[in-house]
């Protein structure tokens, strides 16, 4: 079971789950000899709406939601912030291509702040432009002297930040921590690695020169590990990480030393078809592809996605034996299980507020669309 280094003591660690093996198609008329860990009940999530042709997407990495309820959208087609209504029907796209203020190259993090403020990152520009509520034009606009980062979100007293490693065509980076949280002052100096983790799985073509150098090929890989860090919304600097291939999470109290465990080793099983993989071989250039179908079989990793959300929640979205649905189980801080909504496979959740879900589901066409399910109104019982 894959677990994180931790660089520093002063971590506080809880493990908030993991999963037993088979989930049967209805949870609710589960016992508790194969779901030990739920405690809450099984809330009823319906459909509320989905973005229309209006919003046009390639590849979704991250929504967040304001407190009107207008939807945040970074895409790989938008060189900027797509801004949906609450109904998720187009509003305005945020910044635009270039390099001035306001301006985007390379859009990695969106982050809503308490005020309603818009944070981006730009990892290309290596700057967050942070935009004043209902504006198209920045408030300011911070270059970062110790980057690029993959993301970097703001926190009270400073930032945090998510610094990779390049890979190598020597292979001298395969089996290490190739990714850090770091921890920033204000003014964008490190102030101190918070812990180490793997990146994401790639498929990756390394062509060494004996002369050193060489050159490097990576594509992802449908069926490889996946990070996951989540900045928990509040007063004090809490973070999530965890790994797809583990139905497990970790939240990490950044000013606390206290530490809590719980687990369960066993993780549903959940075999990747000879027609699923195919597919993702047909997305990939031939060496990709080639690579791929000889690396099998594969299983699906269980654990599909992770949301940190207010009140205290943190939800985990975990793969089933049935392959009709996901389960997306929240969770309070200390480790019990809330409740859990059952919500179609391929329903990735990003963002959660007041008892709304925003995510995405891709089409036929593998075109995303952003959809938002409304949680039945006892879900706020599950924060008592």
């Amino acid at each position: 079971m894959h677990r994180s280094r931790l660089e520093t003591p002063t971590a506080t660690i809880v493990v908030l789950m993991a999963l037993t093996p088979a989930l049967p198609n209805t949870l609710a008329a589960q016992g508790s000899d194969l779901r030990p860990w739920a405690r809450g009940p099984v809330l009823e999530a319906t459909l509320e709406a989905t973005s229309g042709p209006d919003v046009i997407l390639s590849g979704v990495w991250g929504i967040d939601v304001d407190s009107r309820g207008r939807v945040y959208v970074r895409d790989d087609q938008t060189r900027g912030v797509s801004v949906l209504s609450p109904d998720l029907t187009y509003e305005r796209t945020l910044g635009r291509r270039g390099g001035g203020p306001g301006e985007f190259r390379h859009v990695s993090t969106v982050q809503i702040l308490p005020d309603d403020s818009v944070l981006v990152y730009d990892r290309n520009q290596n700057r967050i432009t942070v935009f004043p509520p209902g504006a198209s034009e920045p408030a300011y606009v911070q270059g970062l002297p110790g980057g690029p980062y993959r993301e970097v979100f703001k926190v009270p007293e400073g930032l945090v930040a998510i610094r990779t490693s390049a890979y190598e065509a020597s292979g001298a980076d395969v089996g290490i921590e190739n990714e850090r949280l770091l921890r920033l002052r204000p003014d964008g100096i490190v102030a101190t690695a918070l812990f180490a983790f793997p990146r994401k799985e790639n498929l990756v073509y390394r062509r060494g020169d004996p002369r050193g150098g060489g050159a490097v090929s990576i594509t992802s890989h449908p069926f490889g590990h996946r990070p996951f860090v989540r900045i928990v919304p509040g007063n004090t600097v809490r973070v999530v990480y965890a790994s797809s291939l583990a139905p497990e999470a970790t939240l990490i109290d950044v000013e606390s030393g206290r530490q809590a465990v719980l687990s369960y080793p066993e993780a549903p099983t959940v075999r990747v078809t000879r027609k699923e993989l195919g597919a993702a071989a047909e997305r990939k250039s031939t060496r990709f592809a080639r690579m791929l179908r000889e690396g099998g079989p594969y299983v699906w990793p269980p654990l599909t996605g992770v949301v940190a959300g207010g009140g205290g929640l943190v939800m985990l979205g975990v793969r089933t034996t049935d392959r009709k649905v996901w389960e997306w189980a929240s969770f309070r801080d200390d480790g019990t299980h809330a409740a859990s909504v059952v919500l179609p496979s391929g329903v990735v959740v990003y963002a959660q507020r007041e008892g709304r879900l925003l995510g995405t589901i891709t089409d036929g066409f593998d075109t995303p669309r952003i959809v938002a399910y409304r949680v039945a109104s006892d879900a706020r019982e599950a924060r008592r």
